[in-house]
């Protein structure tokens, strides 16, 4: 078999000569297609703090009558790597053909920006068909700005000039709390009433401004 196409193969070798009746004999066989394939579908990589890289989660895959390399790509917000510990990429490639079993591959979130990440992790080889792994993840951010507060000074008894800053937040998932030290009150208005500490019910993004005396 000449292995030029995938899939069953059959035909007859032809035996001619004149006068003669042609005489067969009938073949057939069997090309295997080249293949790429990852021991799972999808791989949830968790969550991270924006500016951090996640935690690594991890595959094998396997490749079997390759012709050539097989490139393994991460979307965006995505690294790869056949290391857990180091030499993480957009992209990685394995070199090994024409067939490779369990060959492990770490990914983890990049965390550069803040927001929910999803897309396909692709593993692609000549004349093989793209497999994809499915990733979910999450990276999260919360800043306060200024992180710094004077508030100057009070007698006994009397409450401080209140002032604030400004709380955003991207990828939450659940509610934020803001505790006050011992001696100080915060509130989301100015003019509002204050408190030990506040419940800011705002997901996936928060913009607020908290004040302090």
């Amino acid at each position: 078999m000449t292995g030029a196409a995938a899939g069953t193969i059959t035909g007859n070798i032809t035996h001619a000569s004149a006068g003669a009746t042609t005489a067969n004999v009938s073949v057939n066989g069997t090309v295997t297609p080249p293949t790429v394939t990852p021991s799972v579908s999808t791989l949830n990589l968790g969550t991270t703090q924006q500016g951090t890289a996640g935690t690594p989660a991890s595959y094998t895959v396997s490749g079997s009558a390759l012709t050539g390399n097989t490139t393994i790509t991460a979307p965006s917000g995505v690294e790869v790597s056949f290391s857990s510990g180091s030499g993480y990429a957009a992209s990685i490639t394995i070199t090994t053909f024409p067939s490779y079993a369990g060959l492990a591959v770490y990914a983890r979130l990049t965390g550069a920006t803040a927001g929910a990440v999803s897309g396909n992790i692709t593993h692609a080889s000549a004349g093989a068909t793209t497999a994809n792994v499915t990733i979910s993840g999450n990276v999260w951010s919360l800043v306060a700005t200024p992180n710094s507060l004077n508030l100057g000074t009070t007698s006994v008894g009397t409450p401080g000039t209140a002032q604030s800053y400004d709380l955003v937040g991207a990828g939450l998932t659940v509610a934020t709390t803001v505790n006050a030290p011992a001696n100080f009150e915060i509130s989301l208005s100015q003019a509002g009433s204050y408190s030990a500490s506040l419940n800011i019910n705002q997901t996936p993004t928060l913009n607020a401004t908290v004040g302090c005396a």
